[in-house]
């Protein structure tokens, strides 16, 4: 019969570094349940937690800020759909008073790592069967899932699939081959010597 013997320091330290390594966050894969067409989504943790030996979902996060890539005076957007998948990330101190404020702030709760101190990265991790059919390997690439349109960057060429609307002028240096009709609205001129 084996008794019980009292943990060494050693064993009660590893202990403690365990339980509070479980408790630091650092990103998650994440579902969105819904987007406020902002600047906001709800999300679904897409790994359970384990509480007392059982696998428990995290509840839903809401109004959890969207990464939307940003600088300069230029943004890049995606339309947020709900059952999108991304990243949630989690800051290390209470993002509050500077998601408040967009200055720098004292703190504001002393919690770290915390489920309500994070933000959404869309596409930041995507599931095996949610993953796209194929990568463009070519270049850049801005595009639907299924490339039925698209935007491509590749050196010296700029490439672009589907219909075209321009709001603005157009300023054109170099020639221009057309293939198709063309059809306008008002009037066409030609300068230096250029005829139709």
């Amino acid at each position: 019969m084996q008794r019980n013997r009292e943990p060494n320091l050693t064993e009660v330290l590893q202990s403690q570094d365990e339980a509070t390594s479980a408790r630091i966050r650092v990103a998650m894969p994440a579902k969105v349940l819904s987007f406020d067409g902002k600047h906001t989504v709800t999300a679904q943790i897409m790994i359970k937690q384990n509480v007392n030996g059982q696998h428990v979902s995290y509840p839903p996060i809401p109004a959890v800020p969207v990464s939307f890539l940003r600088a300069g005076g230029f943004s890049l957007t995606v339309p947020v759909k709900v059952g999108d998948e991304g990243t949630l990330l989690f800051y290390d101190r209470c993002i509050d008073g500077f998601y408040a404020s967009g200055k720098e702030s004292e703190i504001l709760d002393f919690r770290l790592h915390d489920l309500s101190d994070a933000s959404f990265l869309p596409g930041g991790i995507t599931s095996q069967p949610n993953a796209l059919g194929g990568v463009f390997t070519g270049g850049l690439s801005l595009q639907t899932d299924d490339e039925s349109t698209y935007l491509r960057i590749t050196k010296g060429k700029i490439l672009i699939k589907g219909d075209l609307e321009i709001e603005g002028n157009t300023n054109q240096i170099g020639d221009t081959t057309q293939t198709g009709n063309i059809a306008t609205q008002g009037m066409m001129s030609a300068v230096s010597g250029g005829s139709f």
